[in-house]
């Protein structure tokens, strides 16, 4: 029983509890949209010396979230951080390649979405020198097959 006793509040020292309960304040921040706050509390458990691989992972992941969400670029290379990482657990790497192909989707439709707007802008700009009238005409007199 005395045991029991030591263990347990030996292990609410240890930087296991403490780098969890860091990472747990950071997910509660984040979860109330406070990102910037969430950040600083991953970012110090990341920090850790002897942090277990599998928190550092998870908060890795997490402020890889955090980062999208307030739409800083940093956010891609913890992604790739944890993939590299061989002691994180194997969800959160799935995780991490799934979040990294939204990331790519998304990126790929805002850049179609860039061409297509550029596109009508370069149209747009070709008839801005022309009558309203002469467009008109011109619709008229174009050649039916």
């Amino acid at each position: 029983m005395l045991m029991n006793l030591f263990d347990w509040i030996v292990g609410c020292y240890s930087t296991r509890q403490k780098s969890l309960g860091i990472y747990r304040r950071g997910i509660s921040k984040a979860k109330r949209r406070q990102h910037d706050a969430a950040i600083e509390h991953y970012t110090t458990v990341i920090g850790i010396s002897g942090v277990p691989e599998d928190v550092k992972a998870m908060s890795l992941f997490n402020r890889a979230l955090a980062y999208v969400s307030v739409d800083d670029t940093r956010g891609a290379e913890d992604l790739n951080t944890v993939l590299e990482m061989p002691g994180a657990p194997a969800h959160i790497k799935t995780e991490a390649v799934r979040k990294l192909a939204r990331m790519q989707q998304r990126a790929d439709r805002r850049s179609m979405s860039d061409e297509l707007t550029a596109e009508i802008r370069g149209s747009v700009s070709c008839l801005n020198g022309l009558p309203e009238n002469a467009v008109a005409a011109d619709r008229r007199t174009a050649p039916t097959d």
